[in-house]
């Protein structure tokens, strides 16, 4: 037995032609109603919302995997099993600093917490009440810092500022206390890194102490040298002399007139914010007078 067509009727009782709508309108005609106009219901705008949802998820996931590759790059953290890096991925934070931003102060609370330095540059410095500013430590990634006693990290009143763009891993007391009872490991490798801290800082207490302005100058060039030309001769770029002076602990004015010397005997070679070291040996014999 064939099934009957019903077909729509029209009030005098005659057989109605029906029009299609299209897609969208069938959409969302099909829940419109006089006391409910404002409702549609859009099937492409569920796509759209599942597919946001969707690139979310992927977004956080890669984030967290990222995370856990620069925390596994750690040097104190070098060897850990997975569970061992996903329990630290837990309890650490990591920041990106652009460059030129201080993202610690003396003005901040009281709270103590150790810094690690991933990825970048960062300066410590103090400012004295004439506003003169001194660079005590020039962080590379791998170098740990903060405010926390029990490691011998105390700021007081240090400014932290990234000198480059940088990845900083942050950590809490309670956090950094559990972590070096749990893994012997770890606490080896950060006392290293504080040791090697502590060892740069008399250095640089000793050359202010005892070396004229040009030594710690040409010691300076040789050390943050990183770049280098078409000529393979190794190039200091991206800082002012001013910066330079702040890092060495002497006036703008001293730096401007050291370099000047330097360059007159073929040393150095000078251009903006660029420094190119020409002559390695007789920098390096200025450095250790």
């Amino acid at each position: 037995m064939r099934a009957s067509t019903i077909k729509p009727i029209d009030a005098h009782g005659a057989t109605a032609s029906v029009m299609p709508l299209p897609r969208t309108q069938r959409h969302t005609d099909r829940f419109a109603s006089p006391e409910i106009d404002h409702f549609a219901f859009n099937f492409d705008d569920v796509r759209l919302a599942v597919i946001t949802r969707q690139s979310t998820a992927r977004t956080i996931h890669s984030e967290r995997t990222n995370k856990l590759a620069y925390l596994s790059m750690i040097e104190i953290f070098q060897d850990l099993s997975q569970p061992e890096m996903e329990h630290i991925d837990k309890v650490t934070t990591m920041i990106s600093t652009p460059k030129g931003k201080v993202f610690y102060s003396p003005h901040q609370d009281d709270s103590e917490v150790l810094f690690l330095l991933k990825k970048g540059t960062v300066d410590l410095y103090r400012i004295n009440s004439q506003g003169k500013k001194l660079v005590t430590a020039n962080l590379q990634a791998g170098d740990v810092f903060g405010k926390m006693p029990i490691l011998g990290q105390r700021l007081g009143e240090s400014y932290a500022e990234a000198t480059s763009e940088s990845l900083v891993c942050v950590m809490s007391r309670n956090d950094v206390e559990n972590l070096l009872l749990k893994n012997s490991k770890v606490a080896i490798r950060l006392a290293e890194a504080l040791g090697n801290r502590l060892s740069e800082a008399e250095s640089r207490l000793e050359d202010m102490a005892f070396k004229s302005v040009a030594s710690r100058l040409a010691s300076l060039l040789l050390r943050i040298a990183e770049d280098t030309d078409w000529r393979g001769r190794r190039v200091v770029k991206g800082l002012t002399h001013q910066q330079l002076a702040e890092i060495i602990g002497t006036y703008r004015e001293t730096v401007t007139l050291t370099l000047n010397e330097l360059q007159t005997t073929g040393t150095i070679q000078t251009g903006r914010r660029k420094v190119t070291l020409i002559d390695e040996v007789q920098l390096a014999e200025i450095a250790d007078r």
